[in-house]
């Protein structure tokens, strides 16, 4: 689901980079007033035609070298650009021209992102023409968006991990656990993965894991095999009713013995 995820964001992000008015808009740094507000209004729309509503949710803007922005929805920008262009998200984005990356950020930098740790796609478009301008394109991914993509596997006996490769969990469920700067493998394993995918059992616990190569994260499903058997089998109440029956069979031995 979260490859499929990836998949929905570059066809988007391909259709902004892509279209016509908004490459101009931030290439041109010299536009009349009036054609500035045809060009502007031809953006939204294909803003509006490549970002659906759907979307909204997740603040989207665009940063440019020259001082240009444009954002998909009316949050407000709680960041210089200037700022923005010197963040983690920006100078991967710029390493990588073209390519969409992915960075966790302790807290976002629009109004209704900026509380929380987000994860920022971002991507750099428009430094193919050889003047030195560029301009990136970014998505900023709640936190609560993100736990739409595991909330059914977590529970009391199960937690899920998102963690990039230096180490860094990026989402969980165990939210006091978001950003911490320790591996995974230390933390709950002191043992490395084999394969890019499996399965292994450690300490009491099972763990699933998986490569997020597109992301350049992995996520881990950790089961608590204890409180999964307690869960199934109700571990309490099968041993008060075979305590009971014990009783109730010593009862009566005691009974037709004493006859």
């Amino acid at each position: 689901e979260l490859n499929n995820r990836h998949e929905n964001v570059a066809v988007m992000f391909d259709q902004v980079t892509g279209s016509w008015h908004i490459p101009y808009y931030f290439r041109d740094p010299e536009i009349d007033d009036i054609s500035e507000f045809s060009i502007n209004y031809k953006m939204q729309k294909e803003m509006e035609a490549s970002i659906p509503d759907t979307e909204t949710m997740n603040p989207v803007l665009i940063v440019s070298s020259n001082g240009k922005s444009h954002t998909r929805t009316e949050t407000s920008v709680t960041e210089s650009f200037e700022d923005i262009l010197k963040m983690p998200c920006s100078l991967r984005a710029l390493e990588n021209p073209g390519s969409i990356v992915y960075t966790y950020m302790e807290k976002g930098f629009t109004a209704d992102t900026k509380g929380e740790g987000v994860v920022v796609i971002s991507k750099a478009f428009n430094n193919t023409y050889g003047d030195g301008e560029y301009a990136i394109l970014y998505m900023i991914v709640k936190q609560s968006v993100l736990d739409d993509y595991y909330s059914y596997f977590t529970s009391e006996m199960t937690d899920f991990y998102i963690v990039d490769l230096q180490g860094q969990i990026v989402s969980s469920n165990r939210k006091e656990t978001i950003g911490k700067d320790v591996t995974l493998a230390e933390k709950v394993l002191g043992n490395s993965f084999p394969g890019d995918e499996g399965r292994i059992q450690k300490d009491g616990k099972t763990i699933l894991y998986a490569s997020l190569p597109y992301y350049e994260y992995q996520i881990y499903g950790v089961i608590d095999n204890q409180k999964a058997l307690d869960e199934l089998y109700d571990v309490r109440q099968i041993f008060i009713i075979s305590f009971l029956i014990s009783a109730l069979m010593s009862a009566v031995i005691v009974f037709l013995v004493g006859r």
